[in-house]
């Protein structure tokens, strides 16, 4: 084998090796991101009438994994009470800021995101009609250690109560997912692989071209 053979065999093997380490540190931590979760919900209650709507925040009870393609989470809860008699009916309008802490699990730092959502209807004894809108929530993507996180609101995002002072409370969701980002050893062997392969076709394009040159002389 010549010299200028045996330098080309080993330029392809080092941009193939380089490939394929981008390939592998891209796709190492990909099969599974867990994350924990806490939130808080303000204020805390609502008053009409004589109907009270009680919010509470939820903390996870145990590893949920953000990996595609995703999952829900239930972020907070709300309790009707009402006396009001089902000949009227007390006219709901609560705005609530819902607070959710998001903890990585493998470099166990944290990233919050927060949603602003006004429910409005009315309520008596018997009887809840709620509706739920969401005016604001921020932000939608964050970097959490070395996974990047993306929240979305599901279509169910809301569960109204089915009835006051039942045991069934009303449920705000939010769908969590996310993807590792590639390693910097793993970006930087994908940076050598291009230089190798740019170099490596750089130089048949010139050694063709010098030939060409010298066939036609």
């Amino acid at each position: 084998m010549s010299l200028k053979s045996a330098l080309n065999a080993t330029a392809r093997c080092v941009a193939l090796v380089a490939v394929l380490g981008f390939g592998l540190g891209a796709t190492a931590r990909a099969g599974s991101i867990p994350f924990t979760f806490s939130s808080s919900i303000t204020p805390s209650s609502y008053g009409s009438g004589n109907t009270t709507l009680s919010y509470a925040g939820h903390a996870s009870d145990g590893s949920h994994n953000a990996s595609s393609p995703g999952t829900d989470i239930q972020v907070g809860t709300l309790a009707v009470n009402s006396t009001t008699p089902t000949s009227g009916s007390d006219v709901v309008n609560s705005t609530v800021v819902i607070s959710v802490t998001l903890k990585d699990t493998a470099s166990g730092l944290t990233g919050t995101f927060t949603a602003t959502e006004h429910l409005s209807g009315t309520v008596n004894i018997s009887q809840v009609n709620l509706t739920d809108s969401v005016t604001s929530y921020a932000p939608t993507t964050f970097l959490i250690g070395k996974d990047l996180y993306k929240i979305t609101l599901p279509t169910n995002y809301f569960a109204s109560p089915g009835a006051s002072n039942g045991s069934s409370p009303g449920i705000f969701t939010v769908h969590v997912d996310a993807v590792a980002t590639p390693e910097p050893s793993s970006l930087a062997l994908a940076g050598i692989g291009a230089f190798v392969v740019a170099g490596f076709a750089g130089r048949r394009y010139y050694s063709r071209k010098t030939s060409a040159m010298v066939n036609m002389a």
